[in-house]
């Protein structure tokens, strides 16, 4: 059946979206220092995996951050965009 099919795919993205976000928030916004590099290139390969380009772009501005505020600002936008993936 097509429609379950569909439902099925959705599940799977929403699970996959939402191990991104408790990695990010475990790694990224419950940490004080520097993020480990094998964290970084985990949280790289997850957020490419979900396979949405304007995620991708948010990743990259959020990398880029020049200062806190500047990464906190990347950061909700970020957030934002999966939010918007897990209700849509």
């Amino acid at each position: 059946d097509a429609k379950q099919a569909q439902e099925s795919q959705k599940t799977e993205e929403r699970l996959k979206v939402s191990k991104f976000m408790k990695l990010f928030i475990d790694k990224v916004l419950s940490t004080n220092g520097t993020i480990s590099f094998e964290d970084r290139v985990k949280l790289e390969s997850d957020v490419r995996a979900l396979g949405d380009d304007s995620l991708v772009k948010q990743w990259e501005l959020f990398v880029a951050s020049k200062d806190s505020n500047d990464a906190q600002k990347n950061a909700v936008l970020l957030m934002s965009i999966l939010m918007n993936k897990m209700i849509v």
